[in-house]
């Protein structure tokens, strides 16, 4: 009779799980699931990772969405595949599992500190959304084979639609950002300083100090158009071609050679990272001056990027940000300088060079 109730209840609720799954290997005890959830995610979320970047070359969706949505699902799933668990607890399951992700991508050299502390709230983010999928799967089809096929879905889902992005992908947009900067000092005498040779002062900015790339010196090679800036990153050489030399009134340029765009962080010391190179590049932007009603000078710096890592909406909150720390590192420069010199005083990049 028991067998009988047990096999009316498997067909009402779907088909009873296979033994394979029921016992040895899933842990019953809260502690040994939560585990299991966390520990079998790991190789999950590293060989998913490495076949993106290094196979399919690829900073997308489904790298920064899909997968961090699997890991809070699968590792939720697999904590709570013998009985209901807290919905809390579920939640900290998958932010534990996708944080040991993270290390064990640091810790095999495939990323810094720096982008995985960046790329850290939209992971986060969507692991705990998938984790409370995880739970809420787990515990309405508690007892059926919908939690085992929903694990399988995901293992094949994540590389099959890392293979589609890949076949669907398209050119990236471009960013612009403008950033304006006011001068006390004459439009003349602005435009000297913007073209001079200048050694930069130390920036104090978190960013660059962490390792983002930023420009420690800067000259001009020539006059006119075709004329060369040329430049030291933290990051390595720098070079732009003026297209267009409007003294004293604009400047255009065209990014000629461009550096890494950061420094990562890692144990190991310098890592190749592939989206350091390429992944992010800026290609042509221009330098505008505009005398103000008071005598002053307004400096507009504009710069043309090219990003190639997705989610757009979310990096391209970082590349704004960061470019427009970058404009305001070199135009303030050219400001304390040109104001330096209209009111006497050297600045101190002055007198150290």
């Amino acid at each position: 009779m028991t067998k009988t109730n047990e096999l009316k209840s498997s067909c009402e609720t779907g088909i009873a799980e296979r033994p394979f799954l029921k016992g040895s290997v899933i842990p019953r005890s809260e502690l040994g699931s939560a585990l299991m959830g966390i520990v079998t995610t790991i190789p999950m979320g590293v060989v998913a990772t490495a076949l993106a970047v290094y196979g399919f070359e690829l900073y997308g969706l489904v790298l920064f969405c899909l997968l961090p949505f699997s890991i809070g699902v699968s590792s939720t799933l697999l904590y709570g595949f013998h009985e209901p668990r807290s919905l809390w607890r579920s939640l900290l399951v998958s932010q534990l599992a996708i944080f040991m992700v993270g290390a064990a991508i640091f810790l095999l050299a495939m990323e810094g500190l720096i982008c995985l502390i960046m790329a850290a709230p939209i992971a986060m983010g969507l692991a705990g959304i998938g984790g409370g999928v995880g739970w809420v799967v787990a515990k309405r089809y508690f007892g059926t084979r919908i939690r085992t096929a929903t694990l399988v879905a995901l293992l094949v889902g994540v590389p099959a639609l890392m293979g589609f992005e890949d076949a669907t992908y398209a050119e990236p947009d471009w960013i612009t950002v403008t950033t304006e900067v006011f001068v006390d000092a004459p439009q003349e005498k602005v435009w000297e300083h913007l073209v001079d040779a200048a050694a930069l002062e130390s920036s104090e900015d978190t960013l660059f100090r962490r390792g983002v790339a930023h420009p420690t010196y800067l000259e001009v090679e020539g006059n006119g158009p075709g004329a060369r800036l040329r430049g030291e990153f933290n990051t390595g050489a720098f070079e732009v071609v003026f297209d267009e030399w409007d003294a004293p009134h604009r400047l255009g340029l065209s990014v000629a050679e461009h550096p890494p765009t950061m420094q990562e962080w890692s144990i190991y010391g310098e890592i190749d990272a592939p989206h350091l190179v390429d992944y992010f590049a800026c290609e042509e932007g221009e330098i505008e001056l505009h005398a103000t009603e008071a005598g002053g000078t307004k400096l507009v710096g504009t710069t043309l990027c090219r990003q190639q890592i997705g989610p757009a909406w979310y990096w391209t909150q970082w590349s704004e940000n960061v470019i427009d720390r970058l404009h305001r590192h070199v135009l303030d420069d050219v400001r304390r300088r040109a104001e330096a010199a209209q009111s006497g005083v050297p600045s101190v990049a002055a007198s150290e060079t």
